[in-house]
C-alpha cells in the first residue's frame, strides 16, 4: 500500500511537470506532503489534540465494598457512586478544549512555514545552478570552436603553439568551473530529495529551468497576510482565546460538584437499600486559578501584538532589499543581454584587430559581468520568495 502511494505521488509530480514553470506552488505542496518532519509534526499535533479529549469526561464510577465481623455476626456494605461537576462546566470546558486544540494544530505552523520556504529556496538555488552551468557550457563551446580553428591554423603555420596553449589553459579553467557548478547541482538535488521524504526528484530537477514567477505585492497586502497568517501571532491569539474559554470554565468550576450513588447494606440478618448524595464545595481548589488565567491571557495578547510588529518590520526590510535588487537587475539586463558583445569581440579577433589574449581577457570580462548579473537575479528571486513567504500558507500549503 505504501509503495502504491509513493508511486502515485511520483506520477502526480511527473504529470505536473508541464505546468511546472508557472505553478511552483503545486510542486512545493507535493514535496511538503512527503516531508518527513512535517508528517511527524502533524502526527504529534494529532496526538496532542486527542490527549485533550479525556479531560472532559465524567469521572469513572466508584464501587466500594466493606465487610466486618462481630459477636452478633457479620455486616457488609456495597455501594456504587458517580461523581459529576456542575453541569455547565462540561460545555465550558469543551469550548476551552476546542480553542486549545486549534492552538496546538497551529503550533507547528512556524516550522511548517520554514520548511515550505526551504523547499522553494532549494528550487530557486537549483535554477541558479543550472543557469551558471549553461553560461559556462556556452563559453566552453566557444573555446572549443576557437581551439579547432587555431589548431588548423597552427598546422598551416599561421599561428603559434602559444595560442594553442592559451586556449587549453582557458579551457581548463572553464572545465573546473563547470565541475564546481555540476557538483553544486548534485548537492542541491540531494537536499531536495531529503525534503521530499527521500523520494526521487530527478524529474523535478530536470524540469526546473527558471525562477518562480513571483511579483512584488502592494505593501498593504503584505501587512494583511502578516495579520492573517503570521504563525507566532496566530498561535498566541488562539492561546489567548483558550484562556478566555478557560476563565469561563473556572467560573463554573467554582460551583459545587455532586456525587450520587446506590448503597446496599446487610446487617443483623436484614438487607437495607438506599441512595447516597454528596457535595464538594471548591473553596480552596480553585483559589487563584482564575487570576492566573487572566494573566496568561494578557501575556498571550502582548505576544501576539509583538509578533505582528516584528514581522511587519521584517516585511519592510525585505521589501527594501527586493526593490534594491530589482533596480540593480534592471541596470544590468540591457547590457548583459546584448548578444552583440561576444559577436563583436569575435569579429575583431577574426579581423586581426585584437590578439587572442586580448579576446580572452575581454570575453572573460563580459562573462564575469554576466555571472554577476545571474547572481543578482538569484538574490532577487530568493529575497522575493522570502518576502512572499506568507503566500505559501494563503495558497493552501
Amino acid at each position: 500500500m505504501k509503495t502504491n502511494r509513493i508511486t502515485a505521488t511520483v506520477l502526480s509530480l511527473i504529470i505536473a511537470i508541464s505546468a511546472f514553470s508557472s505553478d511552483y506552488n503545486y510542486i512545493v505542496r507535493q514535496i511538503a506532503e512527503n516531508n518527513s518532519e512535517l508528517n511527524a509534526l502533524a502526527a504529534k499535533a494529532s496526538g496532542d489534540v486527542r490527549s485533550l479529549l479525556p479531560t472532559n469526561n465524567l469521572p469513572d464510577p466508584e464501587i466500594d465494598y466493606d465487610q466486618v465481623f462481630g459477636k452478633a455476626g457479620q455486616k457488609w456494605d456495597l455501594s456504587v457512586s458517580q461523581s459529576m461537576e456542575w453541569p455547565g462546566v462540561y460545555s465550558s470546558r469543551s469550548r476551552a478544549i476546542a480553542a486549545e486544540a486549534e492552538a496546538i494544530s497551529f503550533a507547528s505552523t512556524s516550522r511548517k512555514l520554514e520548511i515550505l520556504l526551504e523547499i522553494k529556496q532549494t528550487i530557486i538555488k537549483i535554477a541558479y545552478a543550472k543557469k551558471k552551468i549553461a553560461l559556462v557550457a556556452r563559453q566552453l563551446e566557444l573555446i572549443d570552436e576557437l581551439s579547432a580553428k587555431y589548431q588548423k591554423s597552427y598546422e598551416m603555420g599561421n599561428s603559434t603553439i602559444l595560442d594553442i596553449n592559451k586556449l587549453k589553459i582557458e579551457r581548463l579553467g572553464y572545465e573546473h568551473r563547470l565541475d564546481d557548478c555540476r557538483l553544486e547541482l548534485t548537492s542541491l538535488s540531494a537536499d531536495l530529495k531529503a525534503l521530499n521524504g527521500n523520494n526521487n526528484v530527478d524529474k523535478i530537477v530536470e524540469a526546473i529551468v527558471d525562477y518562480p514567477s513571483d511579483s512584488i505585492l502592494p505593501e498593504e497586502e503584505y501587512y494583511r497576510l502578516v495579520a492573517e497568517y503570521d504563525p507566532d501571532s496566530r498561535v498566541n491569539s488562539l492561546l489567548s482565546k483558550t484562556e478566555d474559554m478557560r476563565i469561563d470554565q473556572l467560573s463554573k468550576e467554582a460551583l459545587p460538584d455532586f456525587r450520587i450513588g446506590y448503597k446496599h447494606t446487610f446487617e443483623l440478618g436484614d438487607h437495607f437499600n438506599g441512595f447516597t448524595i454528596g457535595m464538594t464545595l471548591p473553596f480552596f481548589s480553585n483559589r487563584n486559578k482564575k487570576a492566573a488565567a487572566v494573566s496568561r491571557k494578557e501575556a498571550y495578547d502582548v505576544a501576539a501584538n509583538y509578533a505582528i510588529e516584528r514581522s511587519s518590520a521584517e516585511i519592510r526590510k525585505n521589501m527594501k532589499e527586493v526593490i534594491d535588487l530589482k533596480r540593480q537587475l534592471e541596470k544590468y539586463s540591457p547590457i548583459i543581454n546584448d548578444s552583440q558583445n561576444a559577436a563583436t569581440l569575435r569579429k575583431a579577433l577574426d579581423g586581426g584587430q585584437i590578439s587572442l589574449l586580448t579576446f580572452i581577457q575581454e570575453l572573460n570580462y563580459f562573462v564575469e559581468a554576466e555571472g554577476q548579473s545571474l547572481e543578482i537575479e538569484y538574490e532577487y528571486a530568493s529575497a522575493l520568495a522570502k518576502l512572499n513567504r506568507y503566500s505559501l500558507l494563503s495558497n493552501g500549503l
